[in-house]
């Protein structure tokens, strides 16, 4: 992540003679826009791993958030970090991600 996040910020603007055109700048910026989503993704995957681990920690993994009905075994195998069942997911994303 710091590797992507280190790569976006990097600029050529100072190298010296360097001739930039439009097309190029474009380019830069499509990349430097790519890499820091990119790390932004990796980083917020990065949080629900660890929360996935708190929850096996505190023996709570596995249990919906919202129902605190089991998650079924299948969804689990699929998003490990999973937080809510996919009825409840659901219901979240109908609801616009509130409670």
């Amino acid at each position: 992540m710091r590797h992507l996040e280190k790569e976006a910020m990097r600029s050529e603007a100072g190298e010296a003679n360097a001739s930039v055109h439009l097309d190029e700048q474009g380019s830069e910026s499509y990349e430097q826009s790519l890499n820091l989503n990119l790390a932004a993704s990796d980083r917020e995957l990065i949080h629900e791993i660890d929360d996935a681990l708190k929850r096996i920690t505190n023996r709570t993994y596995g249990l919906c958030e919202l129902t605190h009905e089991p998650i079924k075994k299948i969804r689990l195998d699929e998003l490990p970090w999973a937080r809510y069942t996919i009825h409840a997911a659901r219901e979240l994303d109908r609801r616009g991600g509130k409670l």
